[in-house]
């Protein structure tokens, strides 16, 4: 039995985000990287609040 791996919220999410198609390999360089991007605005955002609150 394989072992489970437990992923960080942020990767767990992008992993959510970009498990169905379209995959990124398959909209080339620059629809990928837009795809990406946009896939990523939420996890940046929680992750500059983050930051925010242990500056604190």
């Amino acid at each position: 039995m394989p072992n489970k791996v437990v992923l960080e919220s942020a990767a767990l999410q992008f992993a959510e985000a970009t498990a169905n198609p379209p995959y990124l390999f398959d909209l080339g360089p620059e629809k990928g990287l837009l795809n990406a991007l946009a896939d990523t605005a939420a996890t940046r955002g929680a992750m500059a609040l983050a930051n925010a609150w242990l500056k604190e």
